[in-house]
């Protein structure tokens, strides 16, 4: 399993990647150079740490989750980590509300260069229709137009892996690179992973099915499961009101932590109620414990081999979320 960055499991949300950001950008000058060139903006002077805020209000128009402000230009970036996340109205070219166009039209008006900057993974579903917006505002705006661009974490990625990276704080940079790799960055294979899947022992016919079955659980779900792929676990989170409560899937980190379960589910440790109202449904359908996974910071799940023996003549999406179904409206009774 390759190493993790020191900030697994620290930096896990949008507000500490934005954070991290920041607080990288404002150690290594020659990053923030090439970030800003990326975008397009030729920024000629050096930026002050204290010009470059996290979380800031824009006078009611929203909240920057990152704002670079100098006295020559102003750069509002918006920051998405979850592939699912929509934009809020205020943070939209096109709003119903005032937003963060209005604010920085504003600072253009009075003479400053002003950008609006989105930052969002590769698979964000919204990426399409953004880039239509921005194409459509600037059609619009003409003249009068801020400068817009979307960008992708990627690309941040691509800064880190430079062949000459920045020296002053390596550390921070190489955590930095290892914590995208792991959520954000491409899929790569060892050499023994490689051999291992060119070999006819290779359990292809296994996998195939483990994701047919995630795929019919999935649509038994409806549209409150979104699908969620990561190095570490495949599968698909049960939500409600946007808020991710429950995993259904196939998890690396629970498999090494020696559960040998093929399909795991379950629920992240911070909300007190989640947890024990997945673990008294997970009681009711299972008659066993559920299992606390403290490096996870999870309670899991899964599906056990009795259960798996049954399959070989009843139907596992079926025999699977008669289960999962009362566990997963146990747990969104609570929000």
């Amino acid at each position: 399993m390759p190493i993790e960055s020191i900030f697994h499991k620290i930096v896990s949300n949008e507000d500490s990647h934005t954070q991290l950001l920041c607080n990288t950008l404002k150690r290594e000058p020659t990053l923030l150079h090439d970030l800003l060139d990326k975008v397009g903006l030729k920024a000629t002077n050096l930026v002050k740490p204290e010009e470059m805020r996290t979380q800031v209000p824009l006078n009611g128009c929203g909240k920057a989750d990152l704002r670079i402000q100098t006295d020559k230009f102003t750069v509002i970036f918006e920051i998405k980590i979850e592939p699912g996340r929509k934009l809020e109205e205020s943070q939209k070219l096109n709003g119903s509300c005032r937003g963060y166009k209005d604010w920085l039209e504003g600072k253009k008006r009075h003479g400053c260069d002003a950008w609006l900057v989105y930052l969002v993974p590769g698979s964000w579903e919204y990426r399409s229709e953004n880039e239509k917006a921005i194409k459509e505002y600037e059609e619009l705006a003409g003249q009068q137009a801020i400068s817009v661009c979307q960008i992708y974490w990627h690309d941040v990625l691509q800064l880190l892996q430079k062949n000459d990276p920045p020296k002053s704080s390596p550390i921070i940079i190489e955590q930095f690179r290892l914590l995208l790799m792991e959520r954000l960055g491409p899929i790569n294979f060892t050499l023994e992973e490689i051999k291992s899947m060119f070999n006819p022992d290779f359990p292809m016919k296994e996998i195939i099915k483990l994701n047919t079955v995630l795929e019919g659980l999935k649509r038994r779900a409806g549209k409150e499961a979104k699908t969620e792929s990561v190095s570490y676990e495949f599968g698909f989170y049960l939500t409600k009101d946007e808020r991710k409560l429950l995993f259904v899937g196939l998890s690396w980190e629970f498999w090494n932590a020696r559960h040998y379960y093929p399909i795991c589910f379950g629920v992240r440790d911070e909300d007190v109620r989640v947890k024990a109202a997945f673990s008294e449904a997970f009681r009711n359908e299972y008659r066993k414990e559920p299992i606390p996974v403290a490096a996870m910071e999870w309670t899991m799940g899964g599906v056990p081999r009795e259960d798996f023996d049954r399959f070989e003549t009843a139907d596992a999406i079926d025999e699977i979320w008669a289960k999962l179904e009362p566990i997963w409206h146990r747990v969104k009774q609570v929000r």
